[in-house]
């Protein structure tokens, strides 16, 4: 009967330290289920946070005005379609420039043919001398002579008609047709082939040709040279006519004698 009272007091004191024990982890579990749960939670915010401002700056862009560059402004006021066509517009020019602004000739009908000629005779005074060029104006010309010769040769095209030669340049400066580019001319100083004397003969396209870029040809001391020099870089066809030839043995020539 002693025994009896002795064990339940060592199941008593057993009982009541696993009772101090267990506490503190009770605590402790119960402090890290409200620290998983808070951080939970804090993710959780977190992450609802990030979408809301992800939303709200995806937002903000789509309503921001878009940022005009200058190739947009352009656009947007139509100089980009005009530079365009003054880029084409450009290009034909360029392309009717080394054509020699040339245009095809629509053949002639037989009631066309019979028609009389019209003749334009000037002088070009773009380039020459001011006493020369009236010198000129004001000599005679034998009409009759020259309007023969320019219905015989009405039909061709690029006609570059004159008295044709070829001669000594010049170099000595003070002397009569001195040529002070004299050196363009190579080591034998001698002119081209070209059509000498006051007065040229030129097809209706050469001297619209001329007209056109005769601020970008070349010119040089003598009013023939600079029309032969120019007649070398197109299709040309030289016609060697005598009857063009100044001379004060042949009167009778289409010819001023100034």
């Amino acid at each position: 009967m002693e025994g009896l009272p002795t064990t339940t007091k060592t199941e008593r004191r057993s009982r009541s330290k696993n009772l101090h024990t267990s506490k503190p982890s009770l605590v402790m579990a119960f402090f890290s289920c409200v620290a998983w749960l808070y951080v939970a939670g804090r993710l959780w915010q977190d992450a609802e946070n990030r979408k809301l401002l992800a939303n709200l700056l995806k937002r903000n862009i789509e309503q921001k005005p878009k940022i005009l560059t200058i190739e947009d402004k352009l656009m947007v006021l139509g100089c980009k379609d005009l530079e365009r066509r003054i880029v084409e517009v450009e290009m034909d020019l360029t392309l009717a420039k080394s054509q020699g602004y040339l245009k095809h000739q629509l053949p002639q009908s037989e009631s066309s043919s019979q028609r009389k000629l019209l003749a334009v005779i000037g002088v070009y005074t773009g380039f020459g001398r001011y006493l020369k060029r009236n010198t000129f104006r004001g000599s005679w010309m034998p009409r009759e002579g020259l309007i023969g010769l320019l219905e015989h040769r009405r039909h061709q095209d690029s006609a570059y008609i004159g008295c044709m030669k070829s001669g000594e340049v010049v170099s000595e400066e003070g002397k009569l047709w001195y040529e002070p580019e004299w050196w363009k001319f190579g080591d034998e100083k001698s002119y081209f082939r070209h059509a000498s004397g006051s007065l040229i003969i030129l097809s209706k396209n050469l001297a619209h040709y001329i007209n056109t870029n005769s601020a970008s040809l070349k010119t040089y001391a003598h009013d023939d040279i600079s029309v032969g020099s120019w007649m070398m870089g197109v299709q040309a066809i030289y016609i060697d006519d005598n009857r063009l030839c100044c001379s004060s043995i042949r009167q009778d020539k289409v010819c001023s004698v100034a």
